[in-house]
């Protein structure tokens, strides 16, 4: 007389895999990869990794908008530069001519006042072209400085424009104060202070 096959115990492992191993919680499922090793977590950054949620990968419209403000301003100012080496230093000495002011002492001395002050201001402004010029192009790996100094930048730029002639120097005027409200929104904010390295797009 044969003997009861005894009940059979729930395996509470599951089936055995394809190479035999107990499969505890099914193929597939969260945190257990098919084939053994660490476990499959989801990102830390979302989709791919590497970035966290809302960091801008694409220089934002703004940003560039900014960056090209640097560009035309810097332009302004090299056009003052050259209008004022090239016509308004020339008429100092067709004006003393004119006057009959020549071998005057008096005359002479505030003449090289004159040259000497626009001299001086075509040198600053040529500082001022090159400092713009860089900025603009450290604005796709720049830092927040970047961003900080384009709102200084922008700050000494109306000032300088409104004593400038009136076509060019209003126009500069106005776009430093552009340049002051783009730099200065949320956009560039976290264009400047995202993550170096990672993306650096433009």
């Amino acid at each position: 007389m044969s003997q009861p096959t005894p009940p059979q115990q729930p395996n509470p492992y599951g089936s055995p895999g394809a190479y035999g191993s107990p499969q505890p919680y099914g193929a597939g499922a969260y945190g257990v990869p098919p084939q053994g090793g660490p476990p499959a977590y989801p990102a830390p950054y979302g989709p791919g990794g590497g970035m966290p949620f809302g960091v801008p990968l694409l220089m934002p419209g703004k940003v560039r908008a900014s960056r090209v403000f640097l560009f035309v301003i810097a332009g302004l100012q090299l056009v003052y530069v050259l209008y004022a080496v090239f016509v308004t230093l020339p008429t100092f000495d067709e004006q003393f001519d004119d006057a009959g002011l020549r071998n005057e002492r008096e005359a002479e001395v505030f003449k090289s006042i004159g040259e000497g002050t626009v001299i001086t201001l075509c040198a600053l402004t040529v500082i001022a072209v090159a400092l713009g010029v860089w900025l603009a192009l450290t604005y796709r790996n720049g830092g927040n400085a970047v961003r900080t100094c384009s709102i200084v930048y922008g700050s000494f730029a109306i000032p300088g424009g409104l004593v400038t002639f009136l076509p060019l120097g209003w126009a500069t005027a106005v776009l430093g104060i552009l340049l002051i409200v783009f730099s200065a929104n949320r956009e560039s904010a976290e264009w400047f202070r995202r993550p170096r390295g990672a993306y650096p797009m433009g």
